[in-house]
Order: structure tokens, then C-alpha cells, then sequence
């Protein structure tokens, strides 16, 4: 896996907007404000992602040392986020 390119910020990121980023194919890093899994809220967490054999793999690190990974596949509904 190989990094691409670095972090701008996105306010909020709901499933629609995770949906077209997925869609579109993900350029670039980024940070989240927020991410509702269920009804998990996780404020600013640094957020990095790879590309791997055409699939976006994202890792969210938190500063108590917790990580979220989450896959995302071309034409992926992303509604359980």
C-alpha cells in the first residue's frame, strides 16, 4: 500500500458525500470532524486512507490510540456509515 497525498478538511461527512467521494475515487488524505458509526461521534480524528487493487481503505487513528478501518469498494452503498 502507498500513500498518496495529504489532508484538507472536510466539516462533516455524511453517506451521500461518502458515497460520491467512493464513487469519484478518493485523491486525497484528509481529516474528519465527524463520522457517525452507529451512533458513535468521533470529533477530529486523523484521518488517512491507501488505494489497494482499486478498493479505498481508510484508517482513522484517535487520540487515545483507538483505530477505525473501513474499506470502501467502487459502487459500495455506504449507507451503514
Amino acid at each position: 500500500m502507498d500513500i498518496k497525498k495529504i489532508a484538507k478538511i472536510l466539516p462533516k461527512l455524511t453517506s451521500n458525500e461518502l458515497n460520491q467521494i467512493s464513487s469519484k475515487g478518493l485523491n486525497n488524505f484528509f481529516y474528519l470532524h465527524r463520522i457517525s458509526a452507529g451512533e458513535v461521534f468521533i470529533p477530529k480524528p486523523e484521518c488517512i486512507y491507501f488505494i489497494e487493487d482499486g478498493d479505498i481503505k481508510v484508517s482513522i487513528f484517535l487520540e487515545n490510540n483507538m483505530e477505525f478501518n473501513m474499506t470502501f469498494s467502487q459502487g459500495d452503498s455506504l449507507g451503514r456509515f
